[in-house]
């Protein structure tokens, strides 16, 4: 996956995100986009 295909990413998941509850409660559509480091930021 691009860097841009990552931002949209990233934009689409908003303050979730931030919390990491997206990572959790969908079952890792970002952590396959970001990879394993998303669970740590």
């Amino acid at each position: 996956m691009d860097e841009i295909t990552n931002c949209v990413s990233f934009l689409a998941a908003g303050d979730h995100y931030m919390t990491g509850e997206v990572i959790r409660a969908d079952g890792g559509w970002l952590a396959d986009a970001w990879g394993p480091d998303a669970e740590l930021d």
